[in-house]
């Protein structure tokens, strides 16, 4: 894989996290290689260690519970790996504030922060007890963001610490991305993944992304920021998804949205202060900071939800898939040349996602711009890992089975092994027991002297065993002191399999032989007791020594190598020997309390270790079936290539055959000789030394030895030319397209084709009504011309009518589709519609728990649902056109309706019925017009009828406005001239009154009146016009001298108290 352009990845909350993750293992199995040195010859010059990505790829991960940061990647690992990957990863501990619960924060922030600063925090009264913080912000975004602003007081280097660090790094990286394929420049690619139906990801990802676009712009770099949002769809209900995290989306999105319409269509103020340029952008944190984002840095916002079939984790995986494609891939066109027109574009990312869109335009609904795009990603892949995984498991739990049953060495091995352990452990003279010499009396001749001998030496040696006691009293406690079992164990690991360590420490009760039986343990054990008393000895002392006589009346004298006195010399040396060995197990058996703790912690990490991997023997059959029914089950999205025996059990037989061969073994050889093959003593030991905190780790370190191995084979040809057990992607799209070349079988040309026709099913569509852009990055050939047509032949894309489809091929192992969907305002995606729907009718009807003023970030006033005052101002300009026009027509009183439709061409043509609710009291429905039209742009839209009848009504001007503009209809002169200044003096009286006699919405209904009617009467018309200066207040100023071609408002039938207010205007019912 080729890495053209620097790319930060932020991951928010847990789903941040977990996507990072995959993305990571993604990246490291594309660049490392199975071994993790495949970047060595790549990178020349860099002290680069195993699985190290390089530093133009940097991560940051951001969440407040604590248990989602360590299960990263990089602070699960150990050792070399914890250090290769923290050399690319940092996770950010230090979000938390001081305090454990949210009351706790609230009030902090409240206290100590001026109002504007804290202005969005909700009111004490029902605020949730959210406790502890630690575990996150218990779904609710505003929790989430109130303990961010709490660390923030403190400074913000918290969070963008470990942005600037990871910024620091990718600066440095022109020389990895040079030798990757690409060019270091001021630009970088930044993913920011979160959901929006968590708290933590949904409260974060306002602010960090400015705090990203600051980062950047503190280090003179240019940054695209691409958010990837999991919509509440790809979460099962009472597993993050449900009501709550569609409420949390409802607000999330509109957030979103509002910012990415302000990055594609800025406004800039005229007006400076002493900060600098005023901006919307712009966001202030304590201590005085203010943080903006440059405009076109966030220009959309990728939104994934969930279709039939697919999983969470499938969907995961769609987010990664897309960041590999637009990262492995250049710019330029499809064939990878460049041209003129590529300097615009800061990468292929760039290109791709915002070539061709118009997102500055406003939305046909006239509430927002088209920001908003949906993506899709169906991936194919051979799963070498999960293969891997597999085989390394059953090979491992194979082999020891084969070690539990091999048959028993020869008589007189283990025995001189446990010989090997006491040396090893550096105890070696507790084995051996030696006594001291002593001097040893000249032979003697007569029985007289040899009596005096006898004594004499009997009395050297007990001199000696004084001696020796003495001795030992320093010895034995140096040897105590020294005791290394674990040594022992290590320096074991490098000549015996674990089965065979575990016997030698513990001994076999199957042996013959008396001391293979009591193994290292026992003869410790043994070392501690009485040693057994020789034969024929006696408790009192050495023997006297009787016996010796001189026979024939003394001429013939005793000598000392008559068979008498040589019994007697045999008698004392084992006498001296016995007391000997006494003392050393005497002294021994004192120090006990220091080599028993010692031998105790051995003894429990070879059980720990030889019961992980029997535990892993005894699970693998499960484990086996169970994961290969995972590989085999139908997927949405996601297809794996798998081996083209159907089996994976005649797969396993296959690679170890294949093993065999490639080490040197023969055919009859088990797992037991392959285990002993391919894992070294140094990969033993390094599992013994994990034992200690984890026998599964222990375990683990053989298994990604063996998987290494095993995903080199998967790709190597046979050493007689067979071919390879799983063949690369490449490889087999070109001999697919071609028919055949045979490097790969017909059996897998056709499991390819077969997936390739699956991998895009039915339905399988990002939502929305935008343009579909098709992806296609597939791994490069010489025949790309025919793999291109092959694909396109075999792959069911969707049959949109202005799809766009693009080709790459690219240096991967995989092929992805990405279908791309952009350009469409909030109402054009269904799940959007539906989550603020949602969010509409709980403001209507709040259910307990529901806790809306806790699930926004901006601020907890129940304001319009989607709109900007910009937007209203802009809509009700358009609705007072079409009053103007006589196409509104209204169901009950004029000045207070119940309902109005409005028809924009015949009466047979759609319409918009939107019904007014009633404020109460003398306070019009009219009021509440534009959330009636931002509710009626919500409902369900069949075939886009709604978005394609609010492009007319945004469109509509006073009829004869390019020629002679004729009067307006009475309806318009009535809310004009008549209900807006009742309803502005009302709402003048009501403004004194204490807040709780007011009536709801007061707030909105005051802006309305005040501010949203007025602002669109003095609103220009559209500059295409001829009379683009003019305005609808001074429009219909100019025509009240003008006879009204209208009946006016007092004379039509619709106003009048006779009128039926049952039917239509027209004469129809309702």
């Amino acid at each position: 894989m080729k890495i053209y352009q620097p790319m930060l990845f932020v991951g928010l909350g847990g789903t941040g996290c977990l996507i990072g993750a995959e993305l990571e293992n993604r990246l490291r199995e594309a660049l490392c290689g199975p071994d993790g040195t495949a970047l060595y010859p790549v990178l020349r010059g860099r002290q680069l260690l195993p699985y190290q990505l390089p530093d133009c790829l940097q991560f940051v991960y951001a969440d407040l519970n604590e248990a989602e940061l360590n299960r990263l990647p990089h602070t699960r690992a150990d050792g070399a790996l914890k250090a290769a990957y923290s050399r690319t990863s940092r996770a950010t501990h230090g979000l938390l504030p001081r305090f454990d619960s949210y009351p706790e924060v609230a009030r902090s922030l409240r206290t100590n922060l001026p109002d504007p600063m804290c202005g969005w925090l909700p009111p004490r009264s029902g605020e949730p007890r959210i406790a502890p913080l630690i575990r996150g912000a218990g779904q609710l975004p505003t929790v989430g963001r109130a303990a961010l602003f709490e660390t923030f007081r403190s400074g913000l280097g918290a969070a963008l610490g470990p942005i600037r660090e990871a910024i620091s790094l990718i600066s440095k990286s022109g020389g990895d991305l040079t030798s990757l394929g690409g060019s270091l420049a001021d630009t970088c690619d930044v993913f920011v993944a979160f959901s929006v139906a968590g708290g933590t990801g949904s409260g974060l990802f306002y602010d960090y992304l400015h705090l990203i676009g600051q980062a950047f712009d503190e280090a003179h770099h240019r940054v695209k920021i691409y958010p990837l949002v999991l919509m509440p769809s790809a979460f099962d209900d009472g597993r993050g998804g449900g009501r709550a995290a569609r409420l949390n989306a409802g607000r999330a999105l509109v957030d979103l949205f509002r910012l990415v319409d302000e990055q594609n269509a800025p406004d800039a103020d005229d007006s400076l202060d002493d900060v600098g340029a005023q901006s919307r952008q712009r966001l202030e944190y304590p201590g005085g900071l203010a943080v903006h984002l440059r405009p076109s840095t966030a220009q959309t916002a990728f939104l994934f939800s969930r279709t039939s079939g697919i999983e969470r984790e499938d969907l995961h995986r769609s987010v990664v898939s897309l960041v590999m494609s637009l990262l492995g891939t250049e710019l330029g066109d499809d064939d990878g040349r460049t041209h003129d027109s590529d300097h615009l574009y800061q990468s292929f990312a760039d290109s791709f996602i915002n070539t061709n869109v118009e997102r500055a335009a406003t939305a046909p609904t006239g509430i927002g711009h088209r920001g908003v795009s949906t993506s899709l990603v169906a991936s194919m892949t051979v799963p070498v890992d999960e293969l891997a995984e597999l085989v390394a498991a059953r090979l491992l739990a194979a082999a020891l089975r084969c070690q539990e049953t091999a048959p028993r060495p020869p008589d007189g091995v283990r025995r001189e092994i446990i010989r090997e352990f006491f040396a090893a452990a550096n105890i070696e003279p507790v084995w051996n027991r030696a006594s001291l010499p002593i001097n040893e009396p000249r032979p003697a001749t007569g029985a007289r002297a040899i009596q005096d001998a006898l004594a004499t030496r009997r009395a050297a040696m007990e001199d000696a065993l004084g001696d020796l006691d003495r001795h030992l009293r320093q010895q034995v406690a140096e040897l105590a002191a020294g005791f290394d079992p674990v040594r022992g164990v290590r320096q074991l690991l490098g000549r015996c399999d674990v089965t065979e360590v575990h016997r030698v420490v513990f001994g076999d009760p199957g042996a013959r032989d008396r001391l293979e039986r009591a193994g290292f343990v026992g003869m410790l054990e043994n070392r501690r007791r009485e040693p057994e008393r020789p034969p024929g000895l006696l408790a009192a002392g050495p023997p006297p020594p009787l016996g010796v006589r001189d026979r024939m009346a003394g001429l013939v004298k005793a000598k000392w190598t008559d068979p008498e006195v040589a019994a007697l010399l045999q008698q004392q040396d084992d006498w001296y020997q016995w007391e000997s060995r006494r003392a050393w197990h005497r002294h021994w058996a004192d120090h006990a309390g220091r080599w028993d703790r010692t031998l105790a912690g051995v003894k429990s990490e070879l059980v720990a270790l030889i019961g992980g991997f029997r535990e892993q023997a005894d699970e693998e059959h499960a484990s086996f079936r169970q994961r290969t029914r995972h590989l085999y089950r139908p997927r949405t999205g996601v297809s794996y290539l798998l081996p083209p025996q159907g089996d994976l059990a005649s797969f396993y037989d296959a690679v170890v055959h294949r093993l065999l061969l490639a080490e040197g073994l023969r055919e009859t050889d088990d797992e037991r000789d392959l285990l002993g093959r391919l894992v070294g003593p140094d990969h033993w030991r390094a599992a013994f030394a994990e034992v200690r905190t984890d026998a599964r780790r222990a375990v683990q370190v053989v298994k990604d030895m063996l998987q290494h191995r095993i995903k080199r084979l998967f790709v190597e040809p046979g050493d007689h030319e067979e071919r390879p057990l799983l063949p690369r992607l490449g490889t087999l799209l070109a001999e697919s397209a071609a028919g055949g070349g045979g490097q790969v079988s017909d059996e897998a040309m056709e499991q390819c084709r077969h997936k390739l026709a699956s991998l895009l099913p039915v339905g399988f569509s990002p939502e929305g009504s935008g343009r579909l852009k098709v992806l296609i990055v597939y791994p490069a050939t010489s025949t790309d011309a025919s793999v291109r047509k092959f694909l396109e032949r075999e792959m069911r894309l969707p049959r949109d009518s202005e799809r766009e489809i693009e080709f790459r091929p690219v240096s991967t192992e995989s092929i992805t589709v990405v279908l791309f969907r952009s350009a469409m305002s909030l109402t054009e995606v269904p799940e959007v519609r539906e989550t603020l729907t949602l969010w509409s009718e709980a403001l209507a009807a709040e259910q307990p728990g529901d806790h809306l003023r806790w699930r926004q970030r901006l601020g907890y006033a129940y304001d319009f649902l989607m709109g900007t005052d910009q937007d209203r101002r802009h809509i009700l300009h358009r609705l007072l056109c079409a009053m103007w026009n006589n196409q509104v027509q209204v169901f009950g009183d004029v000045t207070n309706p119940r309902q109005i439709r409005i028809g924009l061409q015949d009466r047979d043509s759609a319409a918009m019925v939107c019904p007014l609710d009633p404020p109460g009291g003398a306070l019009s429905s009219w009021g509440n017009l534009l959330r009636a039209y931002e509710a009626w742009t919500l409902a369900e839209d069949g075939g886009g009828i709604r978005n394609a009848f609010c492009e007319q009504l945004m469109a509509t001007v006073p009829l004869g406005l390019e020629s002679s503009p004729v009067a307006p209809h009475g309806l318009f002169r009535t809310l004009v001239d008549k209900v807006a200044p009742q309803q502005q003096s009302l709402l003048a009286q009501l403004s004194g009154s204490p807040d709780g006699q007011r009536p709801a919405g007061y707030e909105d209904l005051a802006a309305f009146w005040n501010e949203t009617l007025p602002g669109a009467l003095d609103m220009p018309f559209p500059r295409a016009h001829r009379m683009a200066n003019w305005t609808l207040r001074k429009l219909d100023q100019s025509l009240r001298a003008v006879p009204a071609p209208y009946t006016p408002p007092v004379a039509d039938l619709r106003f009048t108290a006779a009128a039926d207010l049952t039917k239509e205007p027209r004469g129809e019912r309702p």
